[in-house]
């Protein structure tokens, strides 16, 4: 599962999230940043929207090829001027306890 919405107190009120399992196609990143209520604030002040699209389907990407992730945090994601996309000040990767998840050793 990916989610994916504004940080901040305001949006954090708000509970303005999007969510989707993976994987997730090009649309269903298009749509989940595009969903958001926050979205006419975002394309008002420029933010390239498919920055963000290409982080959230980079993200479900690895999860898909990484099974061991349990769960995965970027906070907050800063949106660099046009056509320079985004930086992650902040990343925290929680690991399963086994491969599959299952979080014991062999039966």
């Amino acid at each position: 599962m990916v989610a994916f919405g504004l940080t901040g107190d305001y949006a954090d009120l708000m509970a303005d999230v999007a969510h989707r399992v993976t994987p997730l196609s090009d649309r269903d990143a298009r749509e989940m940043v595009r969903s958001l209520r926050a979205t006419p604030l975002l394309e008002s002040r420029g933010v390239e929207l498919a920055a963000l699209e290409e982080i959230v389907l980079r993200i479900s990407a690895m999860v898909e090829d990484l099974p061991e992730i349990e769960a995965l945090e970027l906070r907050p994601v800063r949106l660099l001027p046009p056509g320079d996309g985004v930086a992650v000040a902040h990343a925290t990767i929680r690991l399963a306890d086994s491969p599959t998840g299952a979080g014991g050793g062999p039966s």
